[in-house]
């Protein structure tokens, strides 16, 4: 369960898109955390590579951690495995920091609200941004381009 993440096509997408992963581009501003099963159907991965797009032309200095990347922990709180999920938080956290990432773009409501408060229990104390519907985009871009929080 913790190590889903980017399929097969994801990683070609994003590799076509020359989007880097964080092995490539240690000092990049911004994580990019595309969900936790991010090319799952179709639907996932054609918004993921927009959200992608939408960084890249707005000149977003961000990385993705691709096939480094688990799952937020979401899914095993779900199922009733609490401490599994707490666990998954903390190596999310802990693998994050030693890569010194500060700020969070996702575009999965449920990645956004276990970042923004369940990692804040565990010390991730992350500046998270959530893309999640097109007339949310030119907000959060902005807010991106701006610097404002």
């Amino acid at each position: 369960m913790e190590k889903e993440g980017w399929s097969t096509m994801g990683l070609n997408c994003m590799k076509m898109m020359g989007i880097p992963t964080f092995a490539e581009r240690p000092d990049a501003e911004y994580l990019f955390f595309p969900g936790c099963n991010p090319f799952a159907d179709r639907s996932k991965g054609e918004w993921n590579m927009v959200c992608m797009q939408l960084l890249r032309d707005r000149k977003i200095d961000f990385a993705v951690l691709g096939k480094d990347q688990w799952c937020c922990g979401d899914k095993a709180c779900q199922l009733g495995y609490g401490e599994l999920s707490g666990l998954i938080s903390q190596r999310n956290i802990t693998a994050w920091q030693e890569l010194k990432i500060k700020k969070i773009v996702t575009s999965c409501p449920r990645c956004f609200y276990n970042f923004q408060h369940k990692y804040r229990r565990y010390g991730g104390n992350f500046e998270v941004i959530l893309l999640s519907r097109p007339c949310d985009e030119k907000l959060s871009i902005q807010t991106l381009q701006e610097g404002v929080w």
